[in-house]
């Protein structure tokens, strides 16, 4: 984890050595989890990782050589599918400007400037074409209001069911524990 860490940083250096200290310790806490390991025998979903980690050093390094993207892509445990989530630029930009609004002084230092916007969207690009070259299996789903997200919710589930090898009518502990936080009741 730690040659990890230097490999990266060096591919793609964060202008700022707080985000640099804050990435590793992400890619510590990421690696810990056993990704790739015997462990895990069960689908296990990560929010924002090896993928995610990527987009954020590439914005905070600055750097948008696509060869050193690359390399920093192929230098982590590839996912067996990547879930993106797009929404129109009005919906991201209010989304942002919303949850920046509900930061503290220092969980602003230590987010991302939410004028990165376009930043954003061409790094999700790079991303994106660099991952399907090398055959990245990927969901792409859209996600604008409630509706919306349980329909995405639904297609990727569907798509890890089918990965999986289940039957699309099975419902899994985790899709219990959803439909109970939805309801509001024990289930």
């Amino acid at each position: 984890q730690a040659r990890l860490a230097s490999v990266l940083m060096s591919l793609l250096p964060p202008r700022n050595r707080w985000w640099s200290m804050r990435l590793r310790s992400y890619l510590s806490q990421l690696w810990g989890m056993s990704i790739g390991s015997d462990a895990v025998s069960d689908i296990t979903l990560l929010d924002q990782g090896f993928v995610q980690i990527i987009f954020s050093i590439v914005l905070l390094s600055g750097i948008a050589d696509r060869r050193r993207i690359a390399e920093a892509l192929a230098s982590v445990p590839k996912p067996d599918l990547v879930i993106r989530v797009d929404a129109p630029s009005k919906v991201l930009e209010v989304r942002l400007l919303e949850r920046w609004k509900h930061l503290g002084l220092v969980q602003r230092w230590l987010e991302l400037d939410p004028q990165t916007r376009p930043d954003q969207v061409k790094t999700v690009e790079v991303l994106s074409e660099l991952l399907a070259s090398k055959g990245q299996h990927f969901v792409t789903v859209s996600c604008t209001d409630k509706s919306s997200l349980a329909a995405a919710i639904e297609e990727i589930l569907a798509e890890v069911r089918s990965r999986a090898g289940m039957p699309s009518e099975t419902v899994t502990p985790a899709e219990r524990e959803i439909d109970r936080a939805s309801s509001g009741g024990p289930g």
